[in-house]
């Protein structure tokens, strides 16, 4: 069954993130709509540090390997805390966290047999693959998105990064579902109905490539910006 707890659309400028907790109702409410300047939240989540939840992770890697192993749910709440933590940190862990409360209710109603049910590792990885995605977007920013990527259209600078350097160094694209659909009162557009959080980025990425959107780098910091 489709996950349709999150829904991500742009619209005049702003990025529109829709979030449904209990995402197994189709007609449950709306209970978090948030709205940024685009593209804000990639350019937050590329400088994002993970180190402060290092320990936090930890603990719910372990909480969760004793409810695999041990069906006891006792320590589940340091799972919560940690989820609620990081959706507060930043709206792309409200995919994650949204994942996790579908993946546990899954393995409730299946006594909590097997490991298929809860994918341990996605939590355990979890820094590690934020790291490894921000350094692939900081590889396609300075190769294609960046002023000092040359003049060349984005697609040609696009064609040039798929077919250099390692290609667990490249960020991946991957097929993505988008739908056509109203949205607020009379605005129709494509609209992303995440499965996963790489899923929000991904579909960040490509609207940057789409628009055309330039980044550049600050003389002060070092990070980048986008151009207006």
């Amino acid at each position: 069954m489709e996950f349709k707890g999150f829904k991500v659309y742009l619209l005049g400028g702003k990025e529109c993130f829709e979030i449904k907790d209990h995402v197994s109702s189709e007609a449950c409410r709306i209970n978090l709509k948030r709205t940024y300047t685009f593209p804000d939240t990639l350019l937050s989540f590329l400088y994002l540090d993970m180190n402060p939840w290092r320990q936090k992770i930890d603990d719910a890697f372990s909480a969760l390997q004793k409810l695999r192993l041990e069906k006891d749910e006792s320590d589940l709440n340091v799972v919560w805390e940690l989820l609620s933590g990081l959706s507060k940190e930043h709206i792309y862990f409200e995919c994650f966290r949204l994942n996790w409360y579908e993946w546990i209710r899954q393995a409730k109603e299946q006594q909590y047999m097997g490991a298929r049910y809860i994918p341990i590792r996605k939590m355990c990885q979890l820094k590690a693959n934020v790291h490894r995605t921000q350094q692939q977007l900081l590889q396609l920013f300075h190769d294609v998105l960046s002023d000092e990527s040359g003049d060349d259209s984005i697609s040609r600078k696009l064609r040039r990064y798929e077919e250099s350097g390692c290609m667990l160094e490249r960020f991946e694209f991957t097929p993505l579902t988008l739908r056509y659909e109203a949205v607020g009162n009379d605005d129709y557009t494509e609209v992303l109905y995440a499965q996963s959080m790489n899923d929000v980025i991904e579909y960040e990425v490509r609207q940057c490539l789409a628009r055309g959107i330039k980044m550049r780098r600050c003389k002060n910091c070092g990070r980048y910006f986008s151009v207006v």
